[in-house]
């Protein structure tokens, strides 16, 4: 049984509601903009033309009549909305996989001596996923949803592995949410290292999260990896990389 929070003055399924009809609402916005007037002006607003009569004139701009399917068919409008948000998961959960896969890589354990542990584990998803989105906020819309939405297939992978573990109800949900601050806390280390442009600076900041040591020869490995990991990533193609079609650079890595 998943332990039910709940918000203090409101029921959850309201908020939850509430938030998707705001984003049915911005949706259909969108769509609405396509079916404005040809002047250019919205439906009913009065606007000033330049062969209106007279000084200061004002003429309403007269409506076209939308050509588009999805406005004059209110059943198919929904159908696109859900369309789009399941497709957007699905990429998301493609790209997640991909992640988890190559964080589970058995050379990244026996080789450069990750400890072979879900503390371990989780630091190396937290390194993919980190590279991850560092290239998608430099090539998505920034309206786009698909980093919250990895970031959520994250937590769910969380959620889901504390309670493979055995981990009780109640616990779950602190669990779960120190690991999104690590993510968070990780990812500003590793950021700010990787903007150094020091290998030092990064194999310290992997020692430090990965090993939970001092810097080691093992940490400067991984950190090699890592910068080759974000060139490959930002020499990508974009289309291939929001399909979760992209590939990770072969392991090892040669300095």
């Amino acid at each position: 049984m998943r332990l039910q929070l709940r918000v203090p003055g409101a029921e959850r399924g309201v908020l939850l509601v509430d938030t998707r009809v705001r984003r049915w609402r911005a949706f259909v916005s969108r769509r609405i903009m396509l079916c404005l007037p040809e002047t250019g002006s919205k439906e009913g607003y009065p606007e000033v033309l330049p062969n209106a009569t007279g000084a200061g004139a004002t003429q309403v701009a007269s409506p076209r009549i939308c050509s588009h399917p999805q406005l004059q068919n209110p059943v198919l409008l929904m159908l696109d909305f859900l369309n789009a948000r399941t497709d957007m998961r699905r990429k998301a959960g493609e790209i997640y996989g991909a992640i988890v896969t190559q964080a589970r890589r058995p050379f990244f354990y026996a080789e450069l001596g990750v400890p072979d542990t879900p503390a371990g584990r989780y630091e190396m998803v937290v390194v993919h996923l980190f590279l991850v989105l560092e290239r998608l906020r430099g090539s998505v819309d920034a309206a786009s949803p698909l980093p919250r939405l990895l970031v959520e297939a994250f937590i769910v992978d969380m959620d889901d592995s504390l309670r493979e573990l055995g981990t009780g109800d109640l616990a779950v949900p602190k669990k779960v949410r120190r690991a999104a601050t690590g993510l968070y806390e990780r990812s500003m280390a590793y950021k700010g290292a990787l903007g150094l442009g020091n290998g030092a600076a990064l194999a310290s900041a992997i020692a430090e999260h990965v090993y939970l040591t001092a810097e080691s020869d093992r940490a400067r490995m991984l950190a090699v990896y890592v910068r080759a990991t974000a060139s490959s990533l930002a020499a990508a193609d974009v289309g291939e990389l929001l399909d979760g079609k992209f590939g990770f650079p072969p392991v090892p890595v040669t300095q």
